[in-house]
């Protein structure tokens, strides 16, 4: 039925091939992409059924290397991941930033969910594609010195230093919901 359709003149010049197009350097190439998607395929399987699935029981070692990260005592009541379409999801109930002496945490998330973004992979860094948190609570302070910090995070007033803000602008969407943020000023004494 395409037979019909397609000119004759227009079938002939697709049943010649152009003079010197085969070869070795086109099996080459066939065969080096073969090799790079199979390499793909195994990661993405790899990531998906073998790795993404051992975070969730993992919970204590991803709350110290978080806290390791951002240099705050962090805590999870419960860590859930899933993998439902093309994206990772991930579901965090209680986190928290605890202070030095804990006695009350800087930062208080009662629920997070999201899916995070490819990206992830490329800068070795979270990403989110989508980032949903509600009920929470956020204590920031100025100190004495003048130096601001949010969630036991300080913030420094390095005017080239805008490394959270190009990270928080990047992400793809964030909605909050219902967010108490604490403002304590021992500069001004307030």
């Amino acid at each position: 039925m395409l037979q019909n359709i397609i000119p004759p003149r227009l079938k002939s010049v697709l049943a010649k091939r152009p003079q010197g197009s085969g070869g070795p350097w086109r099996k080459r190439a066939l065969i080096l992409c073969g090799l790079v998607l199979a390499l793909l395929l195994i990661g993405h399987f790899g990531i998906r059924f073998i790795i993404w699935p051992q975070i969730e029981k993992s919970k204590a070692s991803v709350e110290r290397l978080i806290s390791a990260r951002i240099g705050v005592d962090v805590t999870m009541d419960d860590l859930r991941v899933s993998w439902t379409g093309i994206r990772p999801d991930f579901e965090i109930d209680g986190l928290r930033f605890n202070n030095s002496d804990k006695s009350h945490s800087l930062l208080q998330i009662q629920k997070i969910r999201g899916e995070l973004s490819w990206n992830s992979f490329y800068h070795l860094a979270p990403y989110f594609h989508e980032l949903y948190f509600e009920n929470a609570e956020i204590y920031a302070q100025r100190d004495s010195k003048g130096i601001i910090s949010v969630a036991g995070i300080p913030i420094h007033g390095n005017s080239n230093g805008h490394e959270f803000e190009n990270w928080l602008m990047s992400q793809d969407k964030i909605v909050v919901g219902n967010v108490k943020l604490f403002w304590t000023n021992k500069l001004a004494k307030k």
